[in-house]
């Protein structure tokens, strides 16, 4: 099983690319970013680990402070 992501306070500017630089040294399959933004500028990250053993590095996404959260898959059904 993979571990899901909740990054939420993500800057309006923010792409995918952003978000892979911001987790470098762990592993995201193609198509495993989903940015919604709304209001809370929420994203959701796939990885392949099954544990996150790596730090992000907060500095590649600007000056906002991010929200993570990991989330359980049957979570994910009530976004």
């Amino acid at each position: 099983m993979s571990v899901i992501i909740r990054l939420q306070n993500l800057p309006w500017s923010a792409n995918a690319l952003d978000i892979r630089n911001f987790f470098r040294g762990l592993s995201i399959p193609e198509g495993g970013v989903h940015i919604v933004g709304g209001e809370l500028g929420d994203a959701f990250i796939a990885f392949r680990q099954n544990r996150l053993e790596a730090q992000a590095n907060p500095t590649l996404i600007g000056k906002t402070l991010l929200t993570l959260e990991c989330l359980e898959l049957p979570s994910l059904h009530s976004y």
